[in-house]
């Protein structure tokens, strides 16, 4: 990959006020700050695993809601991170500086008011997952600790955003380590209780892991003042609203379509956790494992996006086409790639989280299917960043909705509890939309339909 970029540098390579641009140095920091940010949910299901399975499928349950939340900061990080880009790309440094601090303010004051609403909901929240009753303590303990600070979490995200669009990958990457460390650490001492701690079981595990999040976003804060980077705080003196609402415009569709996808993911949690709570380990280890299958796929759209708004912003549409066509391609050959090596290797890998026996076998019964899962996931990744860069996000809000709703759930219904196929029927489903919606978003871009809404935004950016 390393030569075919190099012989392709001026394709791949976006010249800005803060220097090259370049894929390559987008990517390789991006994939390890993703792997070290994944890194910790594995850890910890390692770690529960050992010191109760109940406890694995209680947190799986509680994660889905805790991402949900987590959902709204990351979609306003990918409308802020396209609008900064494109104002970056057009030259408009000022109002690029503008959007980043309005999104800051805004995105704090929303995250502590929705950790609230959940704060309080925490049980019937968890009640209406079929969370086992005899799970509900380690499912609210863990929920509610995690809820309660995902403040930080969501400003780091929104930081890290707006410092990739600014060229800055190295400072999320380098605090993914400092948390890593510090969380990995503390849950071995919670577990494994080398020595005794006030932190115990999963309420200690949550603890330490906002612990470690805490001391990452003061490093992280260091970090970017060190850095140079732009922020105004003389746009609210301007209209900080307008300028919020264009991070919206790009945001909200892709929060309605993050959201339901999120929200379709916790029926099917739902549906599964009818099957049994193995059922539901089963499919949290799986969720730990393919998410760094589907790494290489993930990280490459996120850089694609950045680039593309570039190009957008300075009218380089042609150009935007060719390296979306090619970044398409190599995504869908990391996913294949990465998830066959998965499946080989599959019962060796799942040992790791020490499950049962019925656990480990439901498990690995589903990894074949989803090599099909992660090739489709990979073509939207790159689907959906590169139609939301120009500004063409309506069009995958609503192929998102109908996808996920009459594909996703509809059929892990008829399959996983219809027809008995347990969690095999429900990876088929997921595999059904994946590759559904991976096909259209493909369709759109090749299209070229998205021209249109890549024009209109560089005339607001020029306004």
């Amino acid at each position: 990959m390393k030569k075919f970029l190099e012989k392709n540098r001026d394709l791949f390579a976006v010249r800005t006020e803060n220097g090259t641009l370049t894929l390559l140095g987008l990517l390789w920091p991006l994939l390890l700050e993703n792997v070290l940010r994944n890194l910790m949910s594995t850890v910890n299901t390692a770690l529960l695993g050992r010191f109760d399975e109940g406890a694995v499928s209680a947190v799986g349950i509680a994660s889905q809601i805790l991402n949900l939340v987590l959902t709204i900061h990351w979609v306003i990080s990918g409308g802020a991170s396209v609008v900064i880009s494109q104002n970056l790309g057009a030259g408009n440094r000022k109002k690029a500086a503008q959007v980043a601090t309005v999104t800051l303010v805004f995105v704090g004051f929303l995250s502590v008011a929705i950790s609230a609403i959940v704060y309080i909901l925490a049980e019937p929240l968890l009640l209406a997952m079929n969370l086992a009753p005899e799970l509900l303590d380690y499912g609210m303990s863990y929920l509610r600790i995690t809820t309660a600070f995902s403040f930080f979490e969501g400003i780091i995200t929104i930081l890290s955003a707006i410092a990739r669009s600014y060229g800055d990958t190295k400072s999320s990457m380098v605090v993914m380590i400092t948390m890593n460390i510090l969380n990995a650490v503390g849950s071995y001492i919670v577990i494994m209780r080398p020595f005794e701690t006030p932190f115990v079981g999963v309420a200690g595990v949550a603890w330490l892991k906002e612990i470690s999040i805490l001391v990452a976003f003061v490093f992280f804060l260091f970090l970017l003042k060190n850095t140079g980077l732009d922020l105004d705080m003389a746009a609210f003196k301007a209209k900080p609203f307008a300028l919020f609402w264009e991070v919206l415009a790009i945001g909200i569709p892709q929060g309605i379509s993050f959201i339901s996808y999120n929200f379709s993911q916790i029926v099917s949690m739902s549906f599964i956790a009818e099957i049994g709570m193995s059922a539901v380990a089963a499919m949290q280890y799986v969720n730990n494992i393919v998410m760094y299958v589907s790494m290489a796929g993930s990280c490459l759209g996120t850089a694609n996006g950045i680039m593309l708004g570039y190009l957008v912003g300075s009218g380089e549409f042609d150009r935007a086409q060719k390296v979306n066509n090619i970044n398409l391609k190599m995504a869908m050959g990391f996913n294949a790639m990465f998830s066959v090596i998965l499946f080989i290797f599959r019962f060796q890998i799942l040992q790791i989280f020490s499950p049962e026996q019925g656990t480990l076998e439901l498990a690995a019964s589903v990894l074949f299917i989803d090599i099909f899962v992660e090739i489709g996931r990979a073509m939207n990744n790159i689907g959906e960043s590169a139609l939301a860069s120009a500004g063409d996000v309506r069009y995958s809000m609503v192929l998102n909705i109908i996808s996920c709703w009459c594909l996703s759930i509809l059929f892990s219904y008829i399959f996983g509890i219809r027809m008995g196929m347990g969690l095999y029927g429900c990876w088929i489903s997921f595999m059904m939309d994946e590759l559904f919606r991976g096909t259209m978003n493909a369709v759109r871009w090749k299209s070229r339909k998205w021209i249109k809404y890549a024009e209109s935004m560089r005339q607001r950016t020029a306004a």
